[in-house]
């Protein structure tokens, strides 16, 4: 449910500010492409909604019985979330990694 709600470009985590990111610069270059893409990520949020309700509160068709995570799976999971909100948090050291290469990009508007 977590990486879901990620996906949904929750602020605090490592997806919301490369939506907003884009967005933004969508909305400088393209405000109506903007607005259409504003519509998509609208869209993307009521898709991850309803597929974390039916996952955690849909019928059991099928009477699957899943065991808990193991150890080591639990880890894996903790780190990948660790790792999630590190990127949402403090996302500084990824774009210092690509300034080099935006700073010679072309200026598109003006």
């Amino acid at each position: 449910m977590f990486f879901a709600l990620a996906s949904l470009g929750l602020p605090g985590l490592g997806d919301f500010i490369g939506e907003f990111l884009i967005l933004l610069g969508t909305f400088r270059a393209h405000a109506t492409l903007a607005a259409v893409a504003a519509c998509g990520v609208f869209a993307a949020t009521l898709y991850a909604l309803r597929f974390v309700q039916r996952v955690f509160q849909g019928p059991n068709l099928h009477s699957w019985q899943f065991p808990d995570l193991a150890v080591r799976e639990g880890l894996m999971l903790g780190a990948m979330i660790v790792l999630l909100l590190w990127l949402g948090l403090y996302p500084q050291p990824v774009f210092h990694t690509f300034a080099q290469a935006a700073n010679h990009l072309p200026v598109l508007w003006r």
